[in-house]
């Protein structure tokens, strides 16, 4: 399924697929239940009505979404994965064999991101290690059985409020356990 609100970047997707062996482009008119495999998101940039059309594909649709815009820093794509994306590519980037790859990729069940997004990840990953007092499973045997919960339901994909109404929280319990297990910034 394509999903370019854009004209321009509709045609040019289009141009850049429709000749693609095992690509079959779906309009986005059919709705987010199409049965597609992959939604391909075009945007200018990840924005709340861009995280909006993500979150209805991830809950309406059995598609994995790839997003492609313009450019992208790490909070932005921590946003666009709660909100279930399986690939990123950057406009600039967006190569027809990068795109092919994207999408197979997605429809594999594995993720595709672009090295240096990548690599933010992994270095992310690493400064909160560091942080914790010991191995990650001395940290987790520190949280309450509820607090192991709601990480476990936002790792798993699941937003706030499907978060709280799973583990019987109010729906802010999920953002101040997350941000207590996990503050942003690394020394």
């Amino acid at each position: 399924m394509l999903d370019a609100p854009d004209p321009m970047y509709r045609a040019g997707v289009v141009s850049l697929l429709r000749p693609r062996p095992g690509i079959t482009l779906v309009d986005d008119t059919a709705g987010p239940t199409v049965d597609a495999q992959v939604a391909l998101i075009v945007r200018d940039a990840v924005e709340e009505a861009t995280l909006r059309v993500l979150r209805e594909i991830k809950y309406t649709s059995t598609a994995r979404s790839v997003l492609v815009v313009a450019d992208v820093d790490e909070a932005e794509l921590i946003d666009a994965a709660e909100c279930g994306i399986a690939g990123l590519a950057r406009r600039a980037d967006a190569t027809p064999d990068r795109l092919v790859q994207a999408i197979t990729t997605a429809a594999r069940g594995d993720g595709y991101l672009p090295d240096d997004l990548v690599n933010g990840v992994l270095e992310a990953f690493s400064c909160l290690r560091a942080r914790l007092p010991g191995p990650v499973e001395q940290r987790l045997t520190e949280l309450s059985d509820r607090e192991v919960d709601v990480l476990r339901c936002l790792a798993s994909g699941l937003g706030t409020a499907e978060t709280a109404q799973k583990v019987s929280a109010t729906p802010n319990a999920p953002s101040r356990t997350s941000s207590t297990a996990c503050r942003p910034g690394c020394s």
